[in-house]
């Protein structure tokens, strides 16, 4: 879950920072990336929330693996000054316990916007989990 404000330029692909795990299974949750302790399947999904103040505008949720882009969701901004909303789930083999995943976000706004945090209701969240095999 994000807990701290963090701003986004527009037009960059930026790392979420200030995320903090409700459960932490293995300690497989730090510094801001998901780092499996085995291999196999996982499934990885992130949530990014932030205000945007003119239509036509996008917001990109982004998953990495060992800095790779991997997987992405998009929402369109349809009004004006409204909350937007994106998700982006993958289901990903890790070979090695030394591959990590991390979240991304990209925003088109034209200026700078703040990700819409908050350690209740959960608005910008990086959750991952090992599939049974």
């Amino acid at each position: 879950n994000k807990t701290v404000a963090q701003t986004l330029s527009s037009g960059v692909n930026t790392k979420v920072t200030g995320l903090n795990g409700g459960f932490n299974t293995g300690s497989t949750f730090a510094n801001d990336k998901f780092t499996p302790n085995s291999t196999g399947y996982y499934f990885l999904h992130v949530q990014a929330s932030v205000n945007i103040a003119s239509s036509g505008k996008y917001l990109q949720a982004q998953i990495y693996k060992n800095g790779t882009l991997i997987s992405w969701g998009i929402a369109i901004a349809e009004g004006t000054n409204n909350t937007y909303t994106a998700t982006a789930s993958v289901i990903d083999q890790s070979s090695s316990t030394s591959d990590y995943y991390e979240m991304y976000i990209r925003q088109n706004t034209g200026g700078n916007v703040t990700i819409n945090f908050d350690n209740n209701a959960k608005y910008t969240h990086f959750k991952g989990f090992k599939l049974i095999s």
